[in-house]
């Protein structure tokens, strides 16, 4: 039997001296085996459970009724989060209804909104979507448009952290690194390697505010050697670099700077340098592809391995740029511009670039890249084009 000590004695120690086990207090152990005993539903509850935040209510046009949270929404699809099924992308053609307690803001296509200049034109509050009709419960009283006019659905907290905020010059960029050998031993020894960086920074970061600003750097350089006993060496350097900063004025058109660099051992060009300003134009912009122009007026300073062949020249740049995404991540990048020069209509040159990245792993891909230079005048012994096709591992570096 349980011994209970007396008003002396401690848990542990008989009145009488003698040692005895330690036993726990009978509550306590009467507490312990109904929770290890006693099925889940009945047991007994130690803390009151945390109170659940409201949820937003979904309901599809088959009936199904989702809870869970609004994540995000444009023109075509919202993305729900449902406590269930998790992450979900649905169209509007299947919302049959759609409560949202929580205040979002809603853009539309005749409103526009840029980072640090707030448009008071857009509606905040609580969404009520009915059909294909959505009311916009604000301070000021309901306000109701076609879910067709919407562009995009962003919760207002973080719509006002993105309109009001402002990115450091460290983010916002995003950037691959890649690179290449070919190695062949034999009479001839032939050792090729190649590298590339490219890096793009766009201000806003989120798609839904007009772009402010936009910085882009590459770099590309092809370096190898040919060598065989009793000859010789022949080295081959070729390296391509460009800077760029826009500016915008509306979502489409922009002013920009620019700078490209220029170094090609084929043809005896030592150094170009091509200084311009100008305008661009997105003529296209979608989520799987954009195609831009630009045109700049342009100073070149053009240094070659026979002296006599150096130039100063004024000229213009157009340049065309094209993305493309097709399914699997698979990307195809372009990039080609033409300067023609005023002061001397035949030392006109030409610079393309064109690739395909397949996504190989996490970050990594496997890339293939076409680079082609034309010099019209070129330094006197020398071809006036030199073309490349460089096979490269590439890295995509995570947005910072």
């Amino acid at each position: 039997m349980l011994h209970h000590p007396g008003p002396r004695e401690k848990w542990g120690e008989a009145g009488d001296g003698q040692k005895q086990f330690r036993f726990l207090p009978p509550a306590f152990v009467l507490g312990l085996l109904a929770m290890l005993l006693l099925p889940p539903s009945v047991q007994p509850v130690f803390a009151t459970p945390p109170v659940s935040k409201s949820q937003d209510l979904l309901t599809l046009k088959n009936g199904d009724t989702l809870k869970g949270k609004l994540d995000s929404g444009d023109a075509k699809t919202i993305t729900f989060v449902s406590e269930g099924a998790g992450k979900l992308v649905i169209s509007w053609t299947y919302v049959r209804s759609l409560r949202v307690p929580e205040p979002f803001a809603v853009l539309t296509k005749n409103i526009r909104v840029r980072q640090g200049h707030p448009n008071r034109q857009v509606p905040e509050g609580s969404l009520d979507v009915e059909g294909q009709t959505l009311t916009v419960g604000t301070s000021s009283g309901p306000v109701r448009m076609p879910v067709a006019a919407v562009t995009h659905l962003v919760e207002s907290k973080t719509y006002e952290k993105m309109v009001n905020g402002a990115e450091h010059f460290w983010q916002g960029w995003n950037g691959s690194l890649s690179g290449g050998a070919s190695l062949v031993e034999a009479t001839q020894s032939l050792e090729t390697f190649n590298f590339g960086t490219a890096f793009t920074r766009t201000i806003p970061t989120v798609s839904w505010l007009e772009p402010d600003d936009r910085s882009i750097l590459g770099f590309t350089s092809t370096y190898g050697t040919i060598s065989q006993p009793n000859s010789p060496s022949i080295s081959t350097s070729i390296f391509h670099g460009n800077a760029e900063q826009d500016q915008y004025f509306s979502r489409d058109f922009y002013a920009l700077v620019q700078a490209l660099y220029d170094h090609n051992s084929t043809t005896g060009l030592n150094l170009q340098q091509n200084y311009g300003a100008g305008v661009g134009y997105t003529a296209l912009r979608r989520p799987s592809q954009e195609l831009s122009f630009t045109l700049t007026a342009s100073y070149i300073d053009q240094q070659f391995q026979v002296a006599s062949a150096d130039q100063n020249l004024v000229g213009a740049t157009f340049t065309v740029t094209y993305f493309y995404k097709f399914p699997h991540d698979i990307t195809f990048n372009e990039n080609s511009y033409i300067t023609p020069a005023f002061n001397n209509s035949s030392a006109w040159f030409a610079y393309l670039s064109a690739g395909v990245t397949i996504p190989v792993i996490d970050s990594l891909a496997f890339s293939i890249q076409a680079i082609d230079n034309y010099w019209n005048a070129p330094a006197p012994g020398f071809v006036n084009n030199s073309f490349q096709l460089n096979t490269n591992l590439s890295y995509t570096i995570p947005s910072f």
